[in-house]
């Protein structure tokens, strides 16, 4: 199940996104004609990666809360098919949406998982160079 795969440290990811957050906001503060087009560029991709973040953190929240939903669903049919409350043909006509809920669901959490991992490689080259180009810009700016 997505469940499964969903399994991120949503804090850390948090983490790193409220980071992202405070450098692009104080890019805002500067004068982008002191700026290098490469630093633009990756300023620029920074961004991209922030963005990518903020929709895999909303992404992840309403699949991890589907993923609760379907579950409880199906342990309730499952106790229901236990305890004979419900015959087989209602439990089949009950039981194959939530089999193609979870299956898109399923696909949704891998498509989102890759996308996310996919652009780690790349977003440490660019996180190095932006960061210690924040770092240098503080020190300049209040110490």
């Amino acid at each position: 199940m997505a469940e499964q795969i969903m399994i991120v440290e949503s804090k850390k990811v948090q983490d790193r996104i409220d980071s992202m957050i405070i450098k692009v906001d104080f890019f805002k503060t500067l004068d982008t004609n002191r700026i290098s087009g490469e630093l633009k560029f990756d300023i620029g991709r920074y961004k991209g990666f922030l963005s990518n973040y903020q929709t895999f953190t909303n992404s992840y929240e309403v699949l991890q809360y589907d993923c609760k939903v379907i579950k409880n669903n199906l342990t309730t049919l499952k106790k229901k098919i236990i305890d004979r409350e419900i015959p087989q043909e209602e439990f089949k006509e009950i039981y194959y949406p939530y089999k193609i809920q979870t299956q898109n669901n399923l696909k949704d959490a891998r498509s989102s998982v890759r996308n996310i991992f996919s652009q780690e490689k790349m977003y440490q080259r660019v996180n190095n160079k932006i960061s210690k180009f924040y770092k240098q810009q503080i020190s300049k700016k209040y110490f």
